[in-house]
């Protein structure tokens, strides 16, 4: 992407994923014998494409209980409306909500797109990783992109990024790092660091200032978790992107006649995973002048 600035060209580019980028990862992986996933069928790989519809049902269990700290596996599904509690057949992904047409199978209460939205969205980030990822990191991959998308969602909806969300993706990250050699280690460590500084000192320092807080922790813990995926070198090109999405949610707010009102929050969280996924697939922006 080529923009003009005063008469000079600014280039803005990613490496190519399969070219360089997540090459250079997977031989580094293969180092000494290292590799995330071994001696494996070649049709286990796919797996992640197959659940991924179930793995949209459950992100959509994850984004309505744990803001309200609900039980997660040992609490049925129920109608919101009748309160009815659901069969089988309500919950196939994908499936039971065509075949009821976006009603309770009891009440007939409007279900609303968000769930089939949702699973549509952890098909679409499967195969996306597919894609972009050699084999080793699809998995990894869509870990990572099933877990950043129930973030984003949590946080646009409810302004909260859930600890034990970050603290599963901090733990996914330091066992990928137990697998690279050490020097390429040392970078994600150090963008953990960063990422956790950086953050806090904005959030100490506007709040120093402005006598209210600016930057909510979870997003210091989620950038500082970031910085374990992409390294320190990546963390720039995060908040670019970041930053763009948030200007860009506004801009489209304010033309749909919804005023972005003064003081009003931010789910600056969403627009940091819609950047942790960008960059941790193609790599840091480069600049070329």
């Amino acid at each position: 992407m080529t923009i003009n600035v005063c008469g000079r060209s600014f280039i803005f580019h990613w490496n190519c994923r399969k070219n360089e980028y997540h090459r250079r990862r997977r031989n580094l992986l293969h180092l000494e014998g290292h590799s995330l996933i071994t001696d494996l069928p070649i049709w286990l790989y796919y797996i992640p494409l197959l659940a991924s519809p179930f793995m949209g049902s459950f992100m959509s269990v994850l984004i309505v209980r744990l803001p309200q700290n609900g039980h997660i596996i040992l609490s049925r599904s129920k109608c919101r409306e009748c309160h009815r509690a659901l069969g089988f057949q309500d919950l196939i992904p994908l499936v039971s909500w065509l075949f009821l047409r976006g009603k309770c199978r009891h009440c007939e209460a409007p279900i609303g797109l968000r769930y089939l939205t949702i699973e549509i969205a952890a098909v679409l980030i499967s195969v996306w990783s597919y894609a972009s990822l050699p084999n080793d990191l699809y998995w990894i991959g869509c870990l990572f992109g099933w877990c950043l998308l129930t973030l984003a969602v949590i946080d646009y909806q409810h302004f909260i990024l859930p600890d034990s969300l970050n603290l599963f993706l901090a733990l996914l990250g330091l066992y990928i790092l137990y697998e690279l050699p050490v020097d390429d280690t040392y970078g994600h460590i150090l963008g953990a660091l960063i990422g956790l500084v950086t953050f806090f000192s904005i959030s100490f320092f506007y709040r120093l200032v402005r006598k209210k807080e600016g930057l909510g922790f979870g997003d210091i813990k989620l950038f500082s978790v970031i910085g374990i995926w992409v390294g320190w070198n990546g963390l720039p090109s995060v908040l670019l992107i970041a930053c763009g999405g948030a200007i860009a949610n506004i801009l489209i707010r304010n033309s749909l006649g919804l005023r972005f009102i003064k003081n009003e929050k931010i789910p600056f969280g969403t627009f940091l995973c819609l950047g942790a996924w960008i960059i941790w697939l193609y790599g840091p922006i480069r600049l070329a002048i």
